[in-house]
């Protein structure tokens, strides 16, 4: 169960090209990794779209 969850992003730095967008933004020349420790809940879809959640 431990492995459907998101634990951490991490950037590779092999395959970027950080003359271009968004990676061209400062604060993302220093990002190598986030560590996400507590529950995060995520809506996404496309523009138009109806997201609807409840708390």
């Amino acid at each position: 169960m431990e492995n459907l969850f998101v634990n951490r992003i991490r950037l590779n730095k092999d395959n970027i090209d950080y003359s271009k967008y968004p990676f061209n933004i400062k604060c993302l020349s220093n990002f190598d990794e986030l560590k996400i420790d507590n529950s995060v809940t995520m809506f996404y879809g496309e523009n138009g779209v109806r997201k609807i959640y409840t708390y």
